[in-house]
């Protein structure tokens, strides 16, 4: 679900608005979702999640996603303003 979140903006590209905000809500509903396993990994003083591939605890896979969400978040959130930017100088959208 949260790679759809980055070909919206493909998907969606006649409305670019609506095709960014709706990204940025898939991205925040998922990283609520994930929000608990996350502060999990925090309480439990953030063992390292990059030594091994396989996660051996259950909560590392859901804490690598949550931080990856973050990184989408940022990218959805650069996109929208840096489209408000340009449409408000009234300069086309190259995405």
């Amino acid at each position: 679900m949260p790679v759809l979140a980055l070909f919206l903006p493909l998907l969606l590209s006649t409305n670019t608005t609506w095709a960014i905000l709706l990204g940025l809500a898939v991205v925040v509903f998922e990283m609520f979702r994930k929000f608990p396993t996350f502060a999990l990994w925090v309480s439990d003083g953030m063992p390292s999640i990059v030594d091994e591939m396989q996660a051996s605890s259950p909560y590392i896979e859901l804490a690598r996603e949550y931080l990856g969400l973050c990184l989408c978040l940022a990218v959805l959130i650069f996109q929208y303003v840096r489209y408000a930017k340009l449409h408000e100088q009234g300069l086309p959208f190259v995405e």
